[in-house]
C-alpha cells in the first residue's frame, strides 16, 4: 500500500574489510509496490536541530527494495504511530526527546 510505513532490515557494510557487516532496522514509507520488489523513501536523521533535537525527514531519494528485506509493517501512514512528532516546516522529532509537557501546538 503506498504511503504505508514499514521496517527495514539494512545492512551496513564496514569501514574495512576485516568487519563483518552490521544490520539496523530503520523506519520507511512505501512510494511504490511491484511484483519484484518496493520502492521505499527511509526516515533518516536530517543535519538539522529543533530546540536541540535531532530532526528526521523522508529521504528525497527511492530506494529499492526485496519484500524479504522488510520486517514490519505499521497500520498507518502517519509516523506519529511509531512515536515521532511532526513539527511544521521542520520535519520530524523523536517524541522520546522531547519534553514531557511538550505540545506540537507551542510551536504555532
Amino acid at each position: 500500500m503506498e504511503g504505508q510505513l514499514v521496517d527495514v532490515h539494512v545492512e551496513i557494510q564496514p569501514l574495512d574489510d576485516e568487519n563483518e557487516p552490521d544490520y539496523v532496522i530503520m523506519m520507511a514509507k512505501i512510494v511504490e509496490e511491484y511484483d519484484y520488489k518496493i520502492e521505499i523513501r527511509y526516515l533518516s536523521e536530517t543535519e538539522k536541530r529543533h530546540e536541540e533535537q535531532v530532526v528526521y525527514n523522508f529521504d528525497e531519494e527511492i530506494t529499492a527494495i526485496t519484500k524479504e528485506s522488510i520486517t514490519g509493517y505499521y497500520d498507518s501512514t502517519d509516523p506519529d504511530c511509531a512515536g515521532y512528532v511532526l513539527i511544521d516546516g521542520v520535519g520530524y522529532l523523536r517524541r522520546e526527546d522531547l519534553d514531557d509537557d511538550y505540545s506540537p501546538s507551542d510551536d504555532e
